[in-house]
């Protein structure tokens, strides 16, 4: 779940230097790449109780800090991972690679209170 997700970054990544450098074939290409691949992250993970995976720190702030939550579910994921965190008594629980995105994905939702 987290290397489909770091992927998903690089691809991001890629799309927007590639129409920053004006090269549009390869910028669509990327485009569509993460699309598929978001939708097929999204098939995999996303649970229909609103949260990702096992419904860790980390697998529901990647997705929200890296917009690949659908609008119509945001609110659930972001609840989700707010839950994780107070369930863990305010602790983060997300690691070396998960804690970067839990503060992303908080301030991104203006919830710096959780922070």
């Amino acid at each position: 779940m987290t290397a489909t997700a770091i992927y998903l970054q690089d691809l991001q990544v890629m799309q927007k230097a590639a129409q920053l450098l004006g090269n549009q074939a390869d910028a669509t290409q990327f485009q569509a790449s993460i699309t598929t691949t978001t939708n097929a992250y999204n098939t995999k993970f996303l649970t229909s109780g609103g949260s990702y995976d096992r419904n860790s720190q980390t697998a529901n702030s990647m997705p929200l800090a890296l917009g690949l939550v659908p609008a119509n579910q945001q609110a659930a994921v972001l609840s989700s991972l707010v839950g994780a965190i107070t369930s863990a008594k305010n602790q983060v629980t997300a690691g070396d690679i998960g804690f970067a995105y839990v503060i992303r994905a908080l301030s991104q939702a203006g919830r710096g209170d959780v922070v």
